[in-house]
Formats: structure tokens, C-alpha cells, sequence
């Protein structure tokens, strides 16, 4: 019975945890006080909006407002490599995946002023 107990507690970990997950950003300084923030997140709209906040942070702690000048995002097309991949992951033994950060980095080009 308490191989049971176990089997489930374990079953209900590896289950939870491709579901949390935590941003993850590179501040990069770039030329005329500009900035590239790189930010990847479970998802590609959670990575723009920690971009963004991450982003809006920075500005504030120097005094100034954000002004984003550009942003690119994985496109919709891949979408299914990302699912596709996604769930063959939680089928695979711990350490050995597929890599999915392209799918879910998002870089922001921002200013503050």
C-alpha cells in the first residue's frame, strides 16, 4: 500500500514540474541607451510579459519610463514544435529532453527616457 502511496506522490511530482517554471532574463546594454532584455518563461506570452515587467523595473530604478522600440517573439508556426516537443518531455526520464527555450524566448529593445 505505501508503494502505491509513493508511486502517486512521485507521479503528481514529475507531472507538476514541467508546469512551474520560472523567468529567466540577460540584460544586455546596447549603443545610444538602448538595452536588449532576452527573457524565456513556461510560455512565449509569459516570456514578453516578464520581458516587459523586467524591462518597466529597470526603467523605473534609474528614474525613467520605458519606451519598448522592438520585440520579437517565436511565430505562431511554432507552436506545434513547441507542444509536440513539450509533451514528448513529460514521457522521457529525468535529464534526457527535448530543448524548447527557442520557442519560448522572447527579446525586447527598449530605451528608457
Amino acid at each position: 500500500m505505501n508503494k502505491i502511496k509513493l508511486f502517486y506522490a512521485f507521479a503528481t511530482f514529475i507531472l507538476v514540474l514541467p508546469i512551474t517554471g520560472c523567468l529567466k532574463t540577460t540584460l544586455i546594454p546596447q549603443q545610444n541607451d538602448t538595452y536588449s532584455l532576452i527573457a524565456t518563461d513556461d510560455t512565449k506570452d509569459e516570456s514578453l510579459k516578464g520581458a516587459l515587467e523586467k524591462a518597466e523595473d529597470y526603467c523605473e530604478d534609474n528614474g525613467k519610463r520605458l519606451v519598448v522600440l522592438n520585440y520579437i517573439m517565436p511565430s505562431k508556426n511554432s507552436d506545434m514544435a513547441f507542444k509536440a516537443k513539450s509533451a514528448a518531455n513529460t514521457f522521457l526520464p529525468l535529464g534526457i529532453g527535448f530543448d524548447t527555450t527557442e520557442y519560448r524566448q522572447v527579446k525586447l529593445l527598449f530605451k528608457c527616457e
